[in-house]
């Protein structure tokens, strides 16, 4: 079985509540991600802001808003040990892109998002190829 330890990244990049769109869009530049954790000054989670979130903000010419205007909360988290399964549940159940991994004293420890889950069931594939060729037939319908 693989767990969400397995899968998250482990590094995090943040933000904060009242940083501006503007300025969590050149983090997520300068990174190359798409999605910022949002912490409070206690570095407790507050949020999670995605590119998604930032061109909506853009899009109504509120590039100096306060990230916390346009982040999603509350957000949804599993914990390490949940297994990838509940991942890609909650994923799919709630139409988002990424979600928290929490580790058992509930500190973030990760996240996971949809190009990590792709990214690991292409590694899957690429080591097993009888996987593969069953797969395959069922995409082609």
């Amino acid at each position: 079985m693989i767990y969400s330890k397995q899968v998250m990244s482990s590094q995090l990049y943040t933000t904060f509540p009242h940083d501006s769109l503007q300025q969590a869009s050149q983090k997520m530049h300068l990174k190359e991600i798409r999605h910022l954790v949002v912490l409070d000054e206690d570095q407790k989670l507050v949020g999670l802001i995605s590119d998604r979130d930032l061109l909506r903000g853009f899009a109504s010419n509120k590039t100096h808003s306060p990230v916390s205007e346009f982040m999603s909360w509350p957000i949804k988290t599993v914990n390490e040990q949940d297994p990838i399964s509940k991942v890609i549940d909650i994923i799919q159940s709630n139409k988002i892109s990424a979600l928290i991994v929490l580790n058992d004293f509930n500190i973030p420890a990760g996240i996971i998002t949809t190009d990590d889950l792709l990214l690991n069931f292409l590694d899957v594939l690429n080591k097993d190829e009888d996987l593969l060729s069953k797969l395959l037939p069922k995409f082609k319908s």
